[in-house]
């Protein structure tokens, strides 16, 4: 199974990625803006000229027209830009609802995979680990030849046995040397 901390790195790689294209959409949207700003503010101004030009000058009143229609013409222009970008942010809310859905199986995918990974790799492991200390005992046990808490009693009795005849032949050496 993976870890809460694994779980909370992908959290946040999609999470990243969502923010990631949320930016480049507000982005978009913002230069979008920005060009429509510079536009009207282009509009504005030639509205701006249009009147001085109409107190001053009535002969020219045919060409502001056209230049009107022009305007018109832009501004279908724009609302049908707006349209397609109403229809842009559409499409990819349901991009992002379809990949929080497929998000959301991926992980019950994942899990389920993990899971049978580990099951079907732990067991293994575990059964040769078993194995191996099996091995590892049955050769202590040819190695040591008898179990250890009984060759422990065994040295010990052989070492009395040596402690006993250490003092028989210390005293038969200071016999010796008195003898001498």
């Amino acid at each position: 199974m993976l870890e809460q901390k694994d779980l909370q790195a992908i959290d946040e790689i999609i999470q990243k990625r969502i923010g990631e294209s949320e930016e480049r959409t507000n982005q978009r949207f913002e230069e979008m803006q920005a060009q429509m700003d510079r536009r009207f503010e282009a509009v504005d101004k030639r509205f701006e000229a249009v009147d001085k030009r109409f107190e001053s000058i009535d002969n020219r009143f045919e060409a502001i027209d056209k230049r009107l229609d022009t305007m018109d013409k832009r501004l279908d222009t724009m609302d049908a830009r707006f349209d397609a970008m109403d229809n842009r942010l559409d499409a990819m809310d349901m991009r992002f609802d379809a990949m929080d859905n497929r998000l959301d199986e991926m992980k019950g995918d994942i899990w389920q995979s993990v899971s049978v990974m580990m099951d079907a790799k732990f067991d293994k492991l575990f059964h040769l680990l078993a194995e191996n200390q099996q091995i590892l005992q049955e050769k202590m046990d040819r190695i040591l030849g008898e179990k250890l808490p009984e060759r422990v009693e065994k040295t010990e009795g052989d070492v009395q046995v040596l402690k006993v005849a250490v003092r028989h032949l210390n005293q038969d050496v200071e016999e010796l040397r008195a003898a001498k």
